[in-house]
């Protein structure tokens, strides 16, 4: 009977050859945080939600997102900072009209949104 590995897993001595071709393709992505962080910064000015960058990134959470872009942001220089600041807030304030039109019925939740929304305002500065 073959081994078991702690996951249950059959025969841990097949060649690593082997087992690496049984691994799906993974995109190549740059490595480094200062890559990742410059890939977020890039993906929101694109209009890429926090959510889908920390998809297209393979970050665990929109929030890693969210941190990251702040990260790149604050690694540029001061006046493109704030021209990308400006840009968010452009982003940001679209964003507001949406939740108000979408969560009209549901005031708790449009509350909740939009003082998550005046949070990452303020976080621009």
């Amino acid at each position: 009977m073959p081994e078991r590995d702690s996951r249950g897993s059959a025969d841990r001595r097949r060649p690593e050859r082997e087992r690496e071709r049984e691994r799906p393709e993974r995109e190549h992505r740059p490595s480094g945080r200062r890559s990742t962080d410059q890939d977020a910064l890039s993906l929101r000015a694109e209009g890429y939600s926090f959510a889908a960058i920390a998809s297209k990134l393979r970050l665990k959470r929109s929030k890693d997102a969210y941190a990251s872009f702040h990260r790149g942001l604050d690694a540029r220089p001061p006046e493109e900072r704030s021209a990308l600041a400006r840009d968010e807030l452009v982003r940001l304030d679209a964003l507001e009209v949406r939740i108000r039109d979408r969560d009209a019925a549901n005031p708790e939740r449009m509350e909740h949104r939009l003082a998550a929304l005046e949070t990452m305002r303020r976080a621009l500065g």
